[in-house]
């Protein structure tokens, strides 16, 4: 169905530097000429809703809990409706803008706004602006009171010039880009899926080996403290790793010179290594270097093993830890009382007992683990490449690139509502604190 979209039959030219030439029919109006904002006062009932960088508004339980900082006073708060666009001032350069879902509350560093007529289709303009935001244009056009977090008020937002395709378009628009965002999204919930049947798997075979294990050791008793110090001046720049949470990994930080380093003392890390975050390690932050993290360096808040050999195994090890008995001698072992950050005290956690499963056992974990790792490389291919698919395929036909007006006509009826948007998985980049 892409491959036979086409341009529409005429252009003109925009006089807008992030959009480009627009079909004849559209037109070119001000944000405040499309939409006034809205005074709606907050009712005793009303949630919190939260608008997310992924473009959902919705009711702040409708996606997680926890990790949003919490307003002990809702001074200014105000009332939002379903179906009003709602653009967050702070966030909206990283596309924190959409139609909310639900009826609810929220903070007055949002923007609500209402349609002025039936010319301005919430939905279509909750795109565009998206697209405005990933091109640059909110992050340049609005000043900013710190780095990288400049307030998009309803000001600039009023004066801003955007393109208005007639109704009809706009609804053809969002239909089109709603019908490929489910198609997309259904590729992607079943390559989660398999991930997670892999990690369940992995999760009870580990299980069933500990429970089987006829021996148990000190932690220190099997492993070696791995330190390799970094010169500074051996090498013009380097690779710092930090660790996702919940046991999904290593990423890599940006190169920097060893001058810029910080205060920290670095390691090596070479491949086999079980590194452990030094303040997260209570979110299960554990994980294996492999061959593409091999050659990077982690602080001296990363402590760093390997399995003794005839012993234990670093990824049986790693699962260990990612049980639920890893879980709590990790959590037991991490103190502190300054929010996510408790530091662990390493020592004590060497001195706690764990199972040495079968060397068979452990054979079946280090293979179930190579899967899991082989499926999670091939969800982040899928999810980069469909995102920069969605990405360049929405910016063509909100910008009226391509026509897809005779695609959407032939689209199968959606329903009256669109299944709710599946919350991504959370892979919370975790900084250890400089000395």
């Amino acid at each position: 169905m892409i491959a036979e979209l086409k341009p529409y039959p005429e252009y003109k030219a925009s006089n807008l530097p992030w959009v480009g030439g627009l079909p004849m029919t559209w037109g070119i109006k001000r944000g405040k000429a499309l939409f006034s904002e809205s005074t709606i006062p907050v009712r005793k009932t009303d949630e919190v809703v939260t608008c997310f960088r992924d473009g959902q508004v919705t009711l702040r339980r409708n996606r997680r809990a926890s990790g949003f900082m919490l307003a002990l006073h809702e001074l200014g708060y105000q009332g939002v409706r379903k179906g009003q666009l709602v653009v967050h001032a702070m966030d909206a350069f990283a596309g924190a803008i959409g139609v909310s879902d639900s009826d609810g509350k929220c903070t007055p560093e949002y923007i609500v706004a209402n349609s002025r007529s039936d010319e301005s289709c919430p939905r279509y303009f909750a795109r565009l602006l998206r697209f405005a935001a990933h091109q640059g244009y909110i992050l340049v056009s609005c000043p900013a009171v710190r780095e990288r977090a400049p307030r998009f008020r309803y000001s600039h937002f009023g004066t801003m010039l955007l393109p208005v395709p007639p109704p009809a378009d706009q609804t053809a628009i969002v239909r089109f880009l709603d019908h490929w965002d489910r198609r997309l999204d259904k590729a992607i919930r079943a390559k989660r899926k398999q991930l997670s049947l892999v990690s369940e798997m992995l999760s009870s075979v580990t299980q069933e080996a500990m429970a089987k294990s006829k021996e148990t050791i000190r932690i220190w008793s099997g492993v070696e403290i791995m330190s390799r110090p970094v010169d500074r001046k051996s090498k013009p720049s380097f690779v710092r790793v930090g660790i996702f949470n919940r046991g999904r990994g290593i990423f890599k930080k940006p190169t920097r010179p060893g001058d810029e380093l910080g205060d920290s003392d670095f390691y090596w890390i070479e491949e086999g290594d079980l590194v452990i975050s030094g303040q997260f390690a209570w979110e299960g932050s554990v994980a294996l270097v492999r061959s593409a993290e091999a050659g990077c360096i982690a602080s001296h808040r990363y402590p760093i093993i390997r399995g003794k050999a005839g012993v234990i195994s670093s990824a049986t090890l790693l699962a260990i830890l990612r049980s639920s008995y890893g879980a709590m001698i990790l959590n037991e072992n991490s103190r502190g009382a300054a929010g996510r950050n408790r530091p662990l005290n390493f020592r004590s956690l060497l001195k706690e007992r764990i199972p040495i499963p079968s060397i068979e056992d452990q054979k079946r974990i280090s293979d179930l683990l190579e899967q899991e790792h082989a499926v999670s490389q091939s969800l982040s291919r899928l999810t980069k490449f469909v995102n920069e698919y969605r990405t360049r395929l929405t910016a063509d036909v909100v910008t009226g690139k391509l026509d897809v007006r005779a695609a959407a006509a032939q689209l199968p009826d959606p329903g009256q509502a669109l299944p709710e948007a599946e919350e991504p998985e959370e892979e919370t980049e975790l900084e250890e604190i400089e000395a």
